[in-house]
């Protein structure tokens, strides 16, 4: 993975806060987008996949479709601001 700068990972937890609360409510949101971020800039791999984890215990009945949003949210986030 590529060197990310502090403002496109906050911008990749920030996207991924707003996809996590319709689903999960604000607090729980927030904790779990940061959860996965710091995973992801600690290289733990697909962002899909870690986000399937950290959603493992949570009420989801459609945790694949929310891991994907997490993902693209993650991807276009830390993408964007090389563009």
């Amino acid at each position: 993975m590529a060197r990310k700068d502090k403002l496109s990972i906050r911008m990749g937890r920030d996207l991924i806060i707003e996809v996590l609360r319709p689903h999960l409510g604000p607090d729980a949101a927030l904790e779990r987008a940061n959860n996965i971020a710091q995973a992801l800039v600690l290289g733990a791999g697909n962002p899909v996949e870690v986000a399937m984890e950290m959603l493992r215990h949570t009420q989801l009945d459609n945790k694949l479709k929310v891991a994907v949003e997490v993902g693209r949210a993650w991807t276009y986030g830390t993408l964007a601001k090389a563009s």
